[in-house]
């Protein structure tokens, strides 16, 4: 438990374990996520709908899984699935929302790590319309 207004978000992928937080002077959204295995194109329908599809030619499932992993921790999110939350590109970042609530949405930054590992990491609320 933290302090009022502080906040952690910790993520752990193939024996490496990393956290992100937050002090108390302000209330961003805080959310990462490691995942240092690449996943399979097929696991793309587990993590994905139609509509983001077209993201695949640009992000790695991988990459979507991450960025989604970490918009969940950042939303607060505590029912559905990461299907529940739509990625759409924006500049060099991810937008993931809600799909029930667009307007509820995060700037998503994910940075490759070794080989085929990928960390992401919330950056802000994102302000614009998905």
């Amino acid at each position: 438990m933290f302090a009022p207004g502080r906040a952690a978000s910790i993520s752990h992928s193939a024996g490496i374990a990393v956290a992100v937080a937050r002090g108390a002077d302000g209330e961003l959204p805080l959310g990462c996520d490691l995942e240092l295995r690449p996943l399979p194109r097929a696991a793309a329908l587990l993590v994905l709908r139609a509509d983001e599809e077209p993201l695949l030619a640009v992000w790695s499932v991988t990459a979507l899984f991450s960025a989604k992993e970490s918009a969940w921790k950042a939303l607060a999110v505590t029912d559905g699935g990461l299907r529940d939350l739509r990625a759409s590109s924006c500049g060099d970042e991810l937008r993931v929302g809600l799909r029930v609530d667009p307007a509820r949405a995060v700037g998503v930054r994910v940075v490759h790590v070794g080989a085929a590992g990928v960390f992401s990491y919330v950056t802000g609320r994102d302000t614009v319309p998905g």
